[in-house]
C-alpha cells in the first residue's frame, strides 16, 4: 500500500530502511540507553518538499519511535501533508520486538490511521482508516500476512550485523537481509543487498557508512496488475545510506532515493546525533 500509494511517499520512505528481523542468534548483549535523533529534507525531482524529524529514545530494554512529518516551501501551495507516526517495544537480544504502532496523517484534509497491536511478531489486532477498496483483483491479506512481521517504524532501529564468516565487514554484511513488513493494509517484503561502504562527512555523522540497494516484493494486499504495483516490483533505483547511531549498535538512515512513477524522491539528513550509554555486560 505505502510504497505503491503516491500519496503516501514519507511514510513510505521510511518502510525502505526498516531493519533486519533475519539476524543470526548470538548471546544476548547489553541493550543501549539513551536518544537517537535525526532531522531530514524530503525533496521530489530536486524541489523541496517536506521536512521529517526522528526521535528515537531507548531505556531498560525499550524502545519509542517517532517520526513526524509535513510538506513545506512552495509544495504547500498545491498540497498538505503532515503527519505523526510512533512505535514502541522492547530490545531483545538487540533487535527491536515491536508491541505497537500508531500512525496518523492528513494529506489535503482527508485523514488516514493505522493502529496495530503486536506480540512475538505477529499483529494481534488491525485498525487501519480508511480501508483498501475492494477489488476482485486484490491479493487478499490472510492470517499468514500478519505472522513474523515488523511495523515499518520500528525497524528504523536496523541493528547492525554480525557477520556469519570471520572477518567480514559488519556495515556490509548489514545490507544481506530481507525484512517482512505489515503497514496496516499490505505486507511485503523489502530486500536489501550490499552495494558500497564509505567514509562519509554529513549531517553530524563523520565514518565508515554503508549503501543498500533496496528491492520491493509485494506480498499481500496489492493489487498485481497495477501501474504503480508493476513499477515497484521491477524498481531497481532504490537505495538508502546507513550509519552507525553512536555505540547504540543501531543504524539510522543519513539518505534515501527512490525513483517513482512521477519522479525521484530524496531524503537527506540535515542533523544527526546520538548520545548513548551502554549499561555493563552481566
Amino acid at each position: 500500500m505505502l510504497i505503491v500509494d503516491a500519496q503516501k511517499p514519507l511514510i513510505a520512505l521510511g518502510s525502505l530502511i526498516l531493519g533486519g528481523l533475519l539476524m543470526a542468534a548470538a548471546p544476548v548483549p547489553p541493550t543501549p540507553d539513551g536518544e537517537i535523533t535525526a532531522k531530514y529534507k524530503i525533496s521530489f525531482i530536486n524541489i523541496d518538499m517536506a521536512r521529517a524529524n526522528l526521535a528515537a529514545k531507548l531505556e531498560h530494554g525499550l524502545y519509542t519511535v517517532r517520526v513526524g512529518y509535513k510538506t513545506t516551501g512552495i509544495v504547500k501551495l498545491f498540497a498538505t501533508a503532515s503527519g505523526d507516526v510512533v512505535a514502541s517495544g522492547s530490545l531483545e537480544s538487540g533487535k527491536p520486538a515491536p508491541s505497537a504502532f500508531v500512525q496518523t496523517a492528513r494529506e489535503n484534509s482527508k485523514d488516514s490511521k493505522v493502529n496495530l497491536a503486536i506480540s512475538d511478531g505477529a499483529i494481534t489486532s488491525v485498525e487501519a482508516t480508511p480501508p483498501l477498496s475492494p477489488d476482485p483483483n486484490r491479493v487478499p491479506v490472510g492470517d499468514a500476512a500478519k505472522k513474523n512481521v515488523i511495523d515499518p517504524l520500528s525497524a528504523l532501529l536496523m541493528p547492525i550485523a554480525k557477520p556469519k564468516e570471520p572477518g567480514k565487514d559488519a556495515l556490509a554484511a548489514s545490507c544481506d537481509r530481507t525484512i517482512p513488513i505489515f503497514d496496516g493494509w499490505s505486507r511485503y517484503d523489502i530486500k536489501l543487498s550490499l552495494k558500497e561502504v564509505k567514509t562519509v562527512d554529513k549531517a553530524g555523522f563523520k565514518g565508515q557508512a554503508v549503501i543498500c540497494s533496496v528491492r520491493w516484493v509485494p506480498v499481500a494486499g496489492h493489487i498485481p496488475d497495477r501501474k504503480g504495483t508493476k513499477f515497484m516490483a521491477e524498481n531497481k533505483d532504490i537505495d538508502v545510506m546507513l550509519a552507525p547511531a553512536g555505540t547504540s549498535g543501531f543504524l539510522i538512515p543519513l539518505h534515501i532515493g527512490v525513483q517513482t512513477l512521477r519522479g525521484h524522491i530524496d531524503v537527506d539528513a540535515t542533523e544527526f546525533s546520538a548520545k548513548i550509554v551502554m549499561p555493563p555486560a552481566e
